[in-house]
């Protein structure tokens, strides 16, 4: 019966959710007590709202709830087969399922008491984060944005979700509160934390979103010399053609492909620039290098 509510977990995550369906009703046929598993059941909740059955989902997730140990730690009975084991995280995704589901079927009060609750007993843990950007996209859709910002500010730098946060506040300002200087802030302190590829090319896409290709070309750079993926250089490509520096762009286009003929969607790149200046021999030229 472990094996198969893994089986069916593992299939969940990977999003097979057939297989883990078919997981569950074989354990269930082997061991129908299963049920009052608190595994079982989440599992069973996260697989009927993904099938879009909420009011299933949220009946498997209520009953979870009830459960010992659910809703109340301090009642948790130990289980000796730790494939059964539902620790923290999990219970913390019951919360988090619950005052979403609550959410979206037009039932507040209900979230708002699993908010109230969730915040008191994970106080202080590892899972008091996940808390706080459910809290906040709670305040948000209530329209309360500012209190969507304040608790967004208590993640801190060490925190493995602050990037999450960050960009999360960076929407805010931009796309709520038309604030492109916190907007802009948002990446830079992302960036403080850690400079790194992925982040300096986060902080150049965040630039691109508000029409700032100078901005994000300097940041595409960064990232390339940190990275030597070729995409880097077709969307350095992309920013310099906003730009209007279509030589500069040029430039980038044929040096990459001098090193690496292979890139044929660079190569399109290129060939479409060429169109556009009405260099129809380059054009055809660059295409015809990659046949």
């Amino acid at each position: 019966t472990s094996a198969l509510l893994l089986s069916a977990i593992i299939n969940s995550e990977a999003g097979n959710f057939r297989a883990s369906q078919s997981a569950l009703e074989q354990a269930m046929s082997v061991d129908y007590e299963i049920r009052k598993n608190p595994m079982f059941l989440l599992t069973r909740a996260k697989l009927d709202k993904a099938a879009g059955n909420d009011k299933k989902a949220l009946e498997n997730l209520e009953a979870c709830f009830k459960l010992p140990g659910v809703k109340d730690r301090s009642k948790k009975k130990k289980k000796k087969n730790s494939l059964m084991d539902f620790g923290e995280d999990e219970r913390c995704e019951v919360f988090i399922l619950l005052i979403n589901l609550y959410t979206k079927l037009s039932r507040p009060e209900e979230a708002r008491k699993i908010l109230k609750l969730s915040i008191i007993e994970f106080n202080g843990t590892e899972q008091e984060v996940k808390i706080i950007l459910t809290n906040s996209e709670m305040s948000l859709k209530q329209g309360e944005l500012q209190k969507a910002l304040n608790m967004l500010k208590k993640i801190n730098k060490d925190s493995p979700h602050f990037k999450i946060a960050k960009m999360r506040m960076a929407d805010i300002y931009l796309e709520q509160l038309m604030d492109r200087r916190h907007y802009r802030k948002c990446y830079n302190d992302i960036l403080e934390v850690e400079k790194s590829a992925e982040n300096y090319r986060l902080s150049a896409e965040a630039m691109m979103k508000i029409q700032e290709p100078e901005e994000a070309i300097k940041y595409y750079e960064q990232a390339l010399q940190l990275s030597d993926e070729g995409s880097l250089i077709r969307e350095i490509g992309n920013a310099l053609v906003m730009t209007h520096d279509y030589q500069r762009a040029i430039a980038y286009y044929e040096n990459t492909l001098r090193v690496d003929p292979s890139q044929y969607k660079l190569r399109e790149d290129l060939g479409r620039l060429y169109l556009k200046l009405k260099s129809f021999k380059e054009a055809t030229k660059v295409l015809d290098d990659g046949i």
